[in-house]
């Protein structure tokens, strides 16, 4: 293990690295444009600057099409580059509501100045790192990356791959409940009256006593699996029950997709100790938080 927190976790934190990373070279950007004379010309002030002086003109939200940030970023940048005398701010002339953003002389000059020095100066050593990297193709995939990134931001990637989800008890999956169960316990055990009595009734027996039930659906909008968190005794314990996936589904993580979501729902029901109902040759949790305790019972 190195002794960068960052790189060590992965892609957990590939977001944070790449800002890490932006804000390194932002800095050494900032220290070029010292040695240049220009002080510490904010990195938002160029990257407007250089939008502006491509495009002529442009609106605030144009500017931020443009680049990419939020519109409010882009008014705070404004009114720094306005109070610099960078830019001008001025009506459209057949909608005063609409503001059209201008470089200023100026503005314009600086633009001319730094095109010729400072900016081909950070690109040449942008371009010198990404070979000396071995990675010159590093814009393109910036550039793919933030294609995909739009067409699928993160929190659409999440989730399991295999198009499983799960679903909250409702009486209409009691019968699917007591059907998954049936068939597994028969092939395995025999039905108990007490098994027959919970199946039979779940709602009585587990929901109504505040405990839970989930099922785990497969792509194709078909209930593979079911698990419950049933209470126990007097003394708030939870048994981790009735835990069984289709036989033809069995082997594809269905059941360690439906078990993380009900460790994830026993916490946040803040479950302080429950027992774990194992299948056959079932491995139990691992837990780590030490105000939780485990207890393996086997039927």
């Amino acid at each position: 293990m190195s002794n960068d927190a960052l790189a060590d976790l992965g892609f957990l934190f590939l977001g944070s690295r790449m800002k890490r990373l932006a804000e390194r070279m932002q800095a050494d950007a900032t220290k070029i444009f010292e040695a240049a004379g220009h002080g510490r010309l904010l990195p938002a002030f160029n990257a407007t600057m250089a939008t502006l002086d491509r495009h002529g003109e442009a609106t605030i939200g144009e500017i931020a099409d443009l680049i990419g940030v939020s519109q409010p970023a882009i008014t705070r940048t404004i009114a720094g580059m306005i109070e610099a005398g960078l830019v001008t701010n001025d009506v459209h002339e057949s909608d005063q509501r609409i503001k059209i953003i201008r470089l200023t002389d100026k503005g314009r000059r600086m633009a001319a100045h730094l095109k010729s020095t400072v900016w081909r100066q950070i690109a040449e050593a942008a371009r010198d790192l990404s070979a000396d990297a071995g990675c010159a193709d590093i814009l393109e995939r910036l550039t793919a990356y933030e294609i995909k990134l739009a067409e699928k931001p993160l929190n659409a990637r999440t989730g399991d791959k295999s198009g499983l989800s799960i679903v909250e008890f409702n009486d209409e999956l009691a019968d699917a409940f007591y059907d998954l169960n049936a068939d597994w316990i028969g092939s395995m055990f025999k039905m108990e009256k007490a098994d027959e009595d919970v199946l039979s009734n779940p709602r009585k027996h587990i929901i109504d006593k505040g405990g839970a039930i989930l099922f785990v659906r497969d792509e194709d909008g078909e209930i593979i699996g079911a698990g419950a968190l049933q209470p126990v005794g007097s003394d708030g314990d939870f048994e981790f029950t009735k835990m069984v996936v289709a036989p033809r589904r069995r082997g594809q993580k269905a059941g360690e997709f439906l078990l993380v979501a009900l460790l994830e729902r026993a916490r946040q029901m803040r479950v302080k100790s429950y027992i774990f109902s194992p299948t056959p040759n079932a491995k139990p949790p691992s837990i780590s938080t030490k105000r939780w305790a485990l207890c393996i019972r086997t039927r």
